[in-house]
């Protein structure tokens, strides 16, 4: 709607919170405007020494959960290989799990602490980024972020490099907008936003139904992927370990198989019409190949 210069709809509206914490699920949040609710006047009123036990509670329920999120950091991080040594695609798909585990950590304690200064401090001292350093290595330490950091603006700087001639159309096409891609990465990028672009000629709202809101966003996902494992060959910036691209090619195809789930879902109901499932299907199907047969390609230069 934005693109057609109009402006989305929007409306105040009571929303539903509800929150607890389970060993077997960890923190649950149900969070929606999208129920009927019927607000009666209370029954009964939780005395200040209940409404305080309910926030301590809480308050427990959320550190215990913070601290699974911790043990499981700990747990992938002590399972990694020494930087040193040579790694393979499965010691890769470890860091990146240690990654993610990272990643959800810091993501509840933003929702835990908010943004604010204060919080900035309590987030980075709880995620291990804040150490007590004495004033030399404090002052070293300053003085190599800022090395970093001009280091990474000189790059920006610079031109990007030109891609080998002889690999156009192999590792790189040039795009209508001037920039370079993989060709597979962007033939999947292209290929979901236009089922994005369909679903909304089709007045489909996306995330009403969740195979459809399913097969689109794991699309979508599948070329974000696809662009950390492969752009950076595409722009000649230097091969990476192709084990390294290997486990991000992996983490690739497990989206684009979410995408064909959602898609298989989706054909029964009779939200896109046959032609396109079969057409969306085939894309699909046609993209894992191509992720397939990249996994082998660098699976066989990390053998040479």
């Amino acid at each position: 709607m934005c693109k057609r210069g109009e402006k989305p709809p929007e409306h105040m509206a009571n929303c539903l919170y509800l929150e607890w914490f389970s060993e077997l699920n960890g923190r649950v949040v149900i969070e929606s405007t999208d129920y009927l609710l019927e607000i009666s006047a209370p029954e009964w009123r939780l005395t200040p020494e209940e409404e305080g036990q309910r926030a301590e509670d809480a308050a427990k329920g959320m550190d215990r959960f913070l601290q699974k999120l911790t043990e499981a950091v700990e747990e992938l991080k002590s399972g990694q290989k020494d930087p040193e040594a040579e790694w393979d695609e499965h010691d890769y798909e470890k860091l990146m799990k240690e990654s993610d585990a990272r990643t959800d950590k810091y993501i509840e304690l933003l929702e835990k602490y908010g943004d604010s200064d204060e919080a900035e401090e309590k987030i980075a001292r709880e995620m291990g980024w804040q150490k007590d350093l004495t004033p030399e290595e404090a002052g070293e330490e300053a003085r190599h972020i800022e090395e970093i950091n001009r280091a990474s603006e000189e790059a920006m700087n610079e031109p990007p490099p030109e891609p080998d001639p002889h690999r156009e159309g192999i590792d790189w096409i040039r795009t209508e907008d001037g920039g370079i891609a993989h060709p597979l990465q962007h033939r999947c990028s292209e290929s979901a936003m236009k089922y994005w672009n369909l679903a909304d000629e089709l007045d489909l709202e996306k995330t009403a139904d969740k195979d459809l809101d399913q097969f689109i966003f794991e699309f979508q996902t599948t070329g974000a992927k696809l662009a950390g494992a492969l752009n950076g060959i595409a722009e000649d910036r230097g091969l990476t370990d192709s084990a390294f691209t290997v486990a991000c090619l992996k983490r690739a195809l497990d989206h684009l198989h979410k995408s064909q789930t959602g898609l298989e879902a989706v054909a029964p109901k009779k939200l896109l019409k046959d032609n396109i499932v079969c057409e969306a299907r085939k894309e699909l199907f046609e993209i894992r190949e191509g992720i397939l047969k990249l996994m082998d390609e660098f699976r066989g230069r990390g053998r040479s």
